[in-house]
């Protein structure tokens, strides 16, 4: 089964396995658009020191301030940086991903942000 629309899709193999194709945009500040239900930003150039915050902010059309989002944090990079959700705002047009370093290092790398609207 392929389900495809808008150039994202979902695949279900006969052996059961799903595969999601989701939207995806790269910004190096730490605000971004894509304006998807399924989607990856990768944030890139961040140096977050250990113990430190850092607030991203996804511009999203189909966000309201009702949408419930399955949201999760993932970062790359050669240190010990663990960056960690917070908490997850939705507003009118747009979230907020606020996430914490809780390694022992600063953040080398790029932090992608992985994210699932649900309308509510």
């Amino acid at each position: 089964i392929d389900l495809t629309t808008g150039g994202g899709s979902v695949d279900v193999s006969s052996a059961g396995l799903f595969t999601v194709v989701a939207g995806t945009v790269s910004s190096a500040g730490a605000g971004a658009t894509l304006s998807t239900n399924i989607g990856t930003a990768t944030f890139t150039g961040f140096t977050t020191a250990a113990a430190g915050t850092q607030t991203f902010t996804i511009t999203n059309t189909l966000v309201a301030a009702t949408s419930s989002i399955f949201v999760t944090v993932t970062n790359v990079g050669s240190n010990d940086a663990q960056m960690t959700l917070q908490r997850v705002k939705p507003a009118a047009g747009s979230f907020e991903v606020m996430t914490k370093n809780n390694g022992a290092a600063a953040l080398n790398g790029d932090v992608l942000i992985n994210f699932w609207v649900f309308d509510v």
